[in-house]
């Protein structure tokens, strides 16, 4: 009862196991804790009230945080607390009173052929070829930079999922206008030379000097900043 319960679950959260947290990342669970954190951390878990958890959302709502965050850092607040009312009993007796978030999640956002030029511009070379291809076909991030070059029709401008690589795991297949084709084919051959300079076979079409792209967020934010679209996401090339 004079635990830091919190505390205590994210030290262990590797030993809970994703699954328990309902299949949210590490890294999403480590986000949303930098801003729970300034609030629970520090205070044991029999005086996290209904009213404390409440005043946590209307603060976070005033400093401008997206009700679809705030949501968010509530659920995952929520699910450590029935975790540790499972998994200790003796440390968490009951539990609090978790308020209801209402979010509209239907952005209207979307790339007009202009505003994709401007961001092109800004970008670093090598996320060029990326954010056109999603641009035409409105795949997702993780099915682009999981596309290897042997799913690739250099020739029509046909590319490929796989059947079991897509969300909903079924195959898909686009082609590209000529101008993008064309771009790729630049893409392919600029490839070709990092091969060969590196001296290994690079099977994925979107990789940073040989390297596959995981992540590339600053350089993202930072590129619709300077072409005047700040706040766009990635996701929006899906609209």
């Amino acid at each position: 009862h004079h635990a830091n319960f919190t505390v205590w679950l994210l030290a262990r959260l590797p030993k809970v196991g994703l699954r328990r947290l309902q299949g949210r990342r590490l890294t999403e669970v480590r986000k949303a804790w930098k801003h729970l954190s300034k609030t629970f951390a520090s205070i044991r878990v029999v005086h996290v009230s209904d009213s404390l958890i409440l005043d946590y959302v209307n603060r976070r709502l005033k400093a401008e945080a997206a009700r679809s965050t705030v949501k968010n850092e509530i659920a995952i607040l929520r699910r450590m607390f029935r975790v540790g009312f499972h998994a200790k009993p003796q440390l968490v007796a009951t539990l609090p009173t978790f308020p209801s978030l209402n979010v509209d999640n239907a952005r209207k956002l979307f790339f007009s052929a202009e505003e994709l030029e401007a961001l092109l511009v800004e970008l670093p070379d090598y996320l060029q070829p990326l954010v056109t291809v999603a641009y035409w076909t409105g795949w997702r991030r993780s099915e682009l930079l999981d596309l290897e070059w042997r799913r690739v029709d250099l020739g029509t401008g046909e590319i490929r999922l796989e059947q079991g690589t897509t969300k909903n795991k079924e195959a898909r297949t686009a082609y590209l206008p000529p101008l993008v084709r064309e771009s790729i084919r630049e893409w392919h051959r600029k490839t070709k030379h990092v091969e060969k300079e590196q001296e290994r076979i690079i099977p994925y079409v979107f990789h940073h000097n040989g390297r596959k792209i995981r992540s590339f967020y600053g350089a993202w934010r930072s590129a619709c900043e300077r072409a005047g679209i700040p706040g766009r996401r990635f996701h929006d090339f899906r609209r």
